[in-house]
């Protein structure tokens, strides 16, 4: 028996008795009236339930298109050659010896340390510091040495 048959046949049972007095009659009608709004809720979570497998479903095919997509696309970059140990770089490999590929620089306005790229600027280039967001030449401070 669902929810709702069980409310009908409460409803069926306060309208087949006859209570006491008016006191009795409200509490029961205020209790079934209760449930009925507990069924209602049931119902509208059912559907948004319903609805929610749909769009979860249809995000599924859309990540399954997107994944098809990008093995096209390595297929395409890569043709028949397949990725091996060797064309894994690490980054040991990829520093050259000697040379660290970021350094430390210091915030002349907020005293924030934090690290760039010296290959990537040129003499007159700025950075930005990500604690206040000013900007400065990284020839304007002295670097910090690890």
């Amino acid at each position: 028996m669902s929810a709702r048959e069980k409310i009908a046949y409460i409803k069926g049972l306060l309208d087949a008795g006859t209570p006491r007095d008016d006191f009795e009659m409200a509490l029961y009608g205020a209790i079934v009236e209760a449930l009925d709004a507990v069924v209602d809720d049931m119902d509208r979570q059912d559907e948004s339930l319903v609805a929610l497998t749909e769009e979860l479903m249809d995000l599924s095919d859309y990540c399954d298109g997107l994944g098809e997509d990008l093995d096209a696309i390595e297929e395409g970059w890569l043709g028949d050659r397949v990725l091996g140990q060797e064309d894994i770089l690490t980054a040991e490999e990829d520093e050259p010896e000697g040379v660290d590929l970021y350094r430390p620089i210091l915030c002349p306005y907020c005293s924030t340390m934090f690290y760039y790229r010296p290959d990537l600027c040129d003499e007159n280039d700025t950075v930005q510091c990500p604690n206040c967001r000013r900007t400065f030449a990284p020839s304007e401070v002295e670097l910090e040495e690890e």
